[in-house]
């Protein structure tokens, strides 16, 4: 095509769907950016929504009026036609999630590089969520402020400054909200690959350090030893100033967050004298000494003041402090003889700077998890087994004019998540369609699998880079800090509640940060396993100037994200897969104790909805699974739900016919009794009936609810009628608003030796209408 068809064919595209762009790379490219340009920053690739990051947001697109669209898919006249976008990704999930299609959970994976938008779009797709409960359920607005503000702290305290992205969400997170009979009962914030490194690093550090400093008054800081006009060491990259109104603001949300969340004044204290003790430790400097080794650098005003501030948060004499920083302890290990322990002075300072920073890390690791785990003390349901729809949003792929231990981590989880999409989604849904029967074109060539590359970074790298000291948590442990005890006690972190948990002590590798990293990614794909996923790819068009670099550069991201790899599935038209027996089970109207023959059931359920050109163009029968468009499942399931409608309406209904014809029925029976009885005073048994007295009754008992009923018992020739204001028992010509004597007694009202035994207990005296009245 020339370039003036090309405009001609895609300004007359309407397709919200890649898969019906011709397959032309440049084609694809100019199809999107047209679309951005037009301000349609969505589009489907199949299953899979592909998001761009605009320069400026749209309101628009939010709005409550667009929320409503996407509440329920079955509701669009049109559902295979639903507008792309990640409230339909959400609407889609939390459908699947309520109507038990697929596995019991649920999960939207947001991925892209550094600033593509992913933190945005988790945002708006857990404030759809929020809004659809609300609009469904009362007195779910304090679960889910719950959530928002719980979310809020956390980002406080993984959130920093890059080059690309001024906040910059620096660990992965699984938001997952608890679902108990379709409503959000709870939460759990599961957080994996703290980039825990940035604390010591060269680069803008947590934003909770700066407004921390900038939001607590003089006299705050001056009781952990802080002053604004000192330079930290810990806070010295930022590019924000500490008085930044962004800090400053950001501070205030998250002691309100906190309050909200009822995290007391006596723990927040806490938590900001960890995060102060860390601000002083990264100030402590060394110096050499002849013959000696290293020491605290105590002549410098800046160290020594450091070094005090450090041991009065901590409660610890400073001697044992400095030991602990500028000593090493060894520990031989042999069979033959007794173990014992040496101590052994640092010689440089290279190597009390790595010590100070692996101790700096590891107290913030546990502080950050121990924050989590208090939140999630606070948001979790106490219902058992409920339901998750999670939202997982993970750091993205970057790289600097100068990159460090940070970009390693990072952009190895980012390619073992993408290897992770590659093995589960491209490949293993290829090698099933081919199984089942349907043909598919070659794979493209931008398929990359970088496994390799992995094995060399967990074989090589990890196991020899940064080793957390291990006589910290026996040092540390003879301070008085109650708080700073509580941290160091490992089942204190390591709760179900996220994915950080560490391996055993090996004796043969050391317990790396990296290696936890590399172990948080292992927990991160078992957890994915146990899920449906839902993916959303995030991309930012870059603003060159040259339209062909602008091209090449959305081309490289097309690849890199997977998008390229998945337009050949995507142009597979048959995207829902069913198991037989959970397709029969789900959509039979009738029940079958044993399936002979699952495809002609099958076959028989789909012509009842389908004709026959529709049955051969829309559906695919293979050997396991039965493969559908969305078009015939949201047909199927509009189907079902009417179905489920008129038998709900018709149990109603028999159930209302049978309380009526019941009460009816009492009614009937008590105007019988009374029409056919008079009611003659000399016939109402007394005292002075000449006749033995024998009252004999029997128990019974009547149905107390909101219709009007009457019992009959024709044994005992005994009636009750009963409403709400109060029951009358008639028997032997006498009605009576008591009940008469539940067992049977037979008085003898002769005159005896003993007082009134002529007499019958007033109890149990007959009492006619006058009782009534």
């Amino acid at each position: 095509m020339t370039k003036f068809q090309d405009f001609e064919f895609l300004t007359k595209q309407s397709s919200n769907n890649l898969a019906d762009i011709p397959d032309n790379e440049d084609l694809i490219v100019k199809y999107l950016l047209l679309r951005y340009n037009q301000g349609k920053l969505y589009t489907w690739v199949g299953p899979v929504l592909l998001a761009l990051n605009p320069r400026q947001p749209n309101s628009d697109l939010y709005d409550c009026c667009r929320q409503d669209r996407f509440i329920n898919p079955l509701n669009n006249a049109r559902p295979e036609l639903l507008e792309p976008h990640v409230f339909a990704v959400a609407a889609k999930a939390r459908y699947r999630l309520a109507c038990g299609l697929g596995k019991m959970h649920q999960v939207i994976v947001i991925s892209g590089e550094s600033g593509s938008g992913k933190t945005f779009s988790a945002c708006k797709i857990l404030n759809f969520l929020a809004a659809t409960d609300l609009s469904s359920c009362d007195g779910m607005e304090s679960t889910i402020s719950k959530i928002g503000k719980a979310c809020s702290v956390v980002s406080s305290f993984s959130t920093a400054s890059t080059e690309r992205n001024q906040h910059s969400s620096r660990h992965g997170q699984l938001v997952q909200l608890q679902y108990v009979n379709g409503s959000i009962h709870g939460a759990v914030i599961n957080s994996f690959l703290l980039e825990q490194s940035r604390v010591t690093g060269a680069c803008n550090n947590f934003h909770i350090f700066g407004q921390m400093l900038a939001g607590l008054s003089d006299s705050e800081l001056g009781t952990l030893k802080l002053s604004r006009t000192i330079l930290y060491e810990i806070i010295a990259n930022d590019s924000h100033s500490i008085l930044n109104e962004a800090y400053v603001k950001g501070f205030k949300e998250t002691v309100e967050a906190m309050n909200y969340l009822r995290i007391g004044e006596n723990q927040r204290n806490d938590i900001f004298k960890v995060i102060a003790l860390l601000l002083h430790l990264r100030n402590i400097q060394f110096h050499e000494r002849l013959s000696v080794g290293c020491d605290v650098d105590v002549q410098k005003k800046e160290s020594s003041d450091a070094l005090e501030g450090a041991c009065h948060l901590l409660r610890l004499p400073i001697p044992d402090l400095i030991k602990l920083l500028t000593t090493s302890m060894i520990t031989p290990r042999s069979r033959l003889q007794r173990h014992s322990t040496y101590y052994c002075t640092i010689t440089s300072v290279e190597g009390c700077n790595t010590r100070l920073h692996s101790i700096v890390r590891y107290l913030y690791f546990q502080l950050f998890y121990w924050l989590l785990n208090r939140l999630n003390e606070i948001l979790t349901s106490p219902k058992e087994k409920p339901k998750l729809l999670g939202v997982l949003d993970i750091f993205g792929f970057e790289f600097f004019s100068v990159n460090s231990i940070e970009q390693l981590s990072i952009n190895y989880a980012n390619e073992r998540l993408q290897l992770y999409f590659v093995e589960k989604y491209l490949e293993a849904s290829r090698s099933e369609l081919e199984s089942e029967g349907l043909s598919l074109s070659p794979p493209p060539s931008t398929a990359t699998n970088h496994q390799e590359r992995l094995a060399a970074i967990e074989n090589c790298l990890f196991p020899v880079l940064d080793d957390v000291p291990a006589e910290l948590v026996s040092t540390l442990s003879l301070c008085q800090n109650k708080f700073i005890l509580l941290l160091l006690n490992k089942e204190n972190t390591n709760k179900q509640f996220h994915l950080h948990q560490e391996p055993e002590f090996d004796r043969k590798k050391k317990n790396t940060t990296l290696g936890k990293f590399k172990h948080s990614m292992d927990a991160l794909m078992k957890e994915l396993d146990k899920y449906d996923l839902h993916y959303i790819r995030c991309i930012k068009p870059a603003n060159h100037i040259d339209e062909g670099e602008m091209m090449k550069d959305f081309k490289q991201q097309l690849a890199c994200s997977g998008i390229t790899d998945a337009l050949t599935l995507a142009r597979c038209t048959l995207p829902i897969q069913l198991k037989y027996e959970e397709f029969i089970k789900r959509y039979s109207k009738q029940i079958t104790a044993e399936v002979k023959d699952p495809i002609w059931i099958c076959k028989k359920i789909l012509k009842r909805d389908l004709n026959g050109d529709e049955l051969q163009s829309l559906v695919h029968f293979g050997k396991h699974l039965v493969f559908l468009t969305e078009a015939v499942l949201y047909k199927l399931e509009l189907v079902r739900d009417e179905f489920r409608s008129q038998c709900a309406s018709k149990i109603q209904s028999l159930w209302l016919k049978y309380k009526v014809k019941k009460r009816s029925t009492g009614l009937k029976l008590l105007s019988a009794c009374i029409d056919s009885r008079t009611s003659n005073p000399e016939q109402v048994p007394n005292i002075n009936t000449e006749k033995t007295n024998l009252i004999t009754a029997s128990r019974t008992s009547g149905i107390h609810d909101e219709f009007t009923v009457m019992q009959s018992k024709r044994a005992s020739d005994f009636s009750t009628y009963i409403n709400d204001d109060r029951a009358f028992f008639y028997q032997h010509r006498i009605l009576s608003r008591r009940r008469i004597a539940d067992i049977p007694v037979r008085f003898h009202t002769r005159l005896t030796c003993l007082l009134d035994s002529h007499r019958l207990p007033h109890s149990e005296l007959p009492r006619g209408l006058q009782d009534c009245l």
